[in-house]
């Protein structure tokens, strides 16, 4: 009988180890893509780091502003105008809302190097999206500023 317990808490250990048993954090991956109304989004000459569409997805609070001790994540957007945001280890980012910036990368006199010129930057970015781990996310480009 101690034998089979002792097998039942090993068990449970080796459980909780695996999933991450009180982490407390609801960890999930964002896919999406970035469109102009219903087209996909296409960049000529596209080279990562270089001429491409990059992401910053900031953590919002319960008031919809950004999260105060917490670090933006950046995404460069797939040539296919996909994007996924699985956190910097690949585990996911936590579940919650987030404001999503989006540059245009390329040659510009633009000194954030933002072919866009700052349009959907942090301070007049239109797009807020749900990390919930099901949803698919559509950054429509076609959308008007906020600010």
């Amino acid at each position: 009988m101690c034998l089979l317990r002792w097998r039942w808490i090993t068990l449970a250990i080796l459980v909780c180890a695996m999933v991450g048993c009180g982490s407390g954090e609801n960890l999930v991956t964002v896919t999406g893509k970035v469109v102009d109304g219903v087209a996909a989004v296409v960049i000529e000459n596209y080279e990562e780091g270089g001429s491409c569409i990059e992401l910053e997805v900031i953590p919002l609070d319960d008031a919809g502003e950004p999260k105060a001790d917490t670090t933006s994540h950046y995404v460069i957007v797939a040539e296919d105008s996909s994007f996924v945001v699985d956190g910097d280890d690949g585990s996911g980012i936590p579940a919650g809302k987030y404001k999503v910036a989006v540059y245009r990368r390329g040659e510009t006199n633009d000194e954030n190097n933002d072919v866009w010129g700052g349009k959907f930057g942090p301070e007049n970015t239109p797009f807020v999206i749900e990390a919930n781990g099901t949803d698919e996310a559509v950054i429509d480009i076609s959308k008007s500023p906020a600010g």
